[in-house]
């Protein structure tokens, strides 16, 4: 159901911060050609642009790994209801979401691409960083 919101923001983040490392270099090439054009102000928005699309996969993730806590928790009060002196009815409830957990549940893995978790904002930034110096490479050779 999520997985393509998910795998659309994180290949726009990914493809768009490429895309501006890639303005951002022709710009300071362009900046070190003719000094007295206004590119620090170009170059500073690019870097809020980048920072805003970092932020919001930041923000899918946290609320994602919040998702991945309430089912633990639920988990947690199921094992609880379990050991107490709970009716026969709330036991049986409790077996059967146990059940379904161990069967069915598993971190979401948009179309088998990669796990979205805390750790997917860091993969990402990982992954842009590597292709900007790639940029740079080509960039700077």
């Amino acid at each position: 159901m999520f997985n393509l919101p998910v795998l659309y923001r994180s290949s726009e983040t990914f493809i768009l911060g490429l895309i501006k490392a890639q303005v951002l270099i022709s710009f300071l090439h362009y900046y070190s050609i003719n000094p007295d054009c206004g590119i620090p102000i170009i170059q500073g928005m690019l870097y809020i642009v980048i920072m805003k699309y970092l932020l919001l996969q930041n923000g899918l993730s946290y609320h994602i790994e919040e998702f991945y806590s309430a089912i633990k928790m639920a988990q947690d009060s199921c094992s609880l209801i379990l050991g107490s002196r709970s009716t026969d009815e709330e036991k049986k409830l409790c077996r059967n979401i146990q059940r379904l957990h161990r069967v069915l549940f598993s971190k979401m893995k948009p179309f088998g691409l990669f796990y979205e978790d805390i750790r997917h904002t860091l993969r990402v930034f990982e992954l842009l960083t590597n292709y900007i110096v790639v940029l740079l490479q080509f960039a700077l050779l």
